[in-house]
């Protein structure tokens, strides 16, 4: 609501917070539109996020519009999900933790840019509070009780092929079902697969398919 409010259609939070104890150090908070960030991954158009990577090298923000002839595939495709143009924030904290968030419009233009260069300072204020957030979310996360507990441990993220391909996997099916069944190559299945196993820390794809239940990340069959 905050990043809305602030006239911001989109945004997409990552950053890496070594005090994570357990698990991946990565987090990824966003609310684009659906079936963004698995495009991204099938077809290679953000993998890692240029915006983010540009971030973390710039003391300044990073103005999307600056940056479309260094990267046309990723400003293509996220054109195709609405997402125009936009501005990157980076921020570092005391600890190794750093983060971008980007806020993101569905329309370009004049207009667009100079709205986009006035909220430069709110933006700002606004990624610093999220960076913030994250940190004492992760240092509240013992229990108040017993504060020498150690951190729980945070559900992995799926993508939704990955889920897709598990759900798949669950009901018997071989890569190369499956493959078939999607219309995709048995070596794409078996990519996600991979990846689905190594997020969920699990020995097979039948541990991971029972991993994925246990956390509810996808149905039981």
């Amino acid at each position: 609501m905050i990043v809305q409010r602030t006239g911001f259609r989109h945004f997409v939070l990552r950053g890496r917070y070594p005090q994570i104890r357990h698990g991946d150090h990565e987090i990824r908070l966003d609310n684009c539109p659906a079936g963004w960030f698995d495009y991204c991954m099938e077809h290679g158009a953000a993998a890692p996020d240029p915006m983010h990577q540009r971030a973390m090298q710039e003391a300044t923000p990073v103005l999307w519009r600056d940056w479309v002839s260094h990267y046309p595939n990723y400003f293509a495709a996220a054109r195709k999900f609405g997402l125009v143009t936009g501005v990157t924030h980076a921020v570092y904290g005391p600890l190794g933790d750093r983060s971008s968030i980007s806020f993101m419009k569905g329309v370009g233009g004049i207009e667009a840019e100079r709205e986009i260069s006035n909220a430069l300072p709110e933006c700002q204020l606004i990624a610093c509070y999220a960076h913030r957030t994250v940190v004492r979310a992760i240092q509240n996360g013992p229990d108040a009780e017993n504060p020498g507990a150690p951190l729980p441990r945070l559900a992995p993220t799926l993508t939704e092929r990955e889920r897709e391909c598990l759900s798949w996997v669950a009901t018997g099916r071989t890569a190369a079902q499956v493959a078939t069944t999607l219309a995709l190559s048995e070596a794409t299945i078996i990519y996600h697969l991979s990846k689905a196993r190594r997020k969920l820390d699990a020995s097979n794809s039948r541990h991971a398919v029972s991993k994925a239940i246990s956390l509810k990340l996808i149905a039981p069959n």
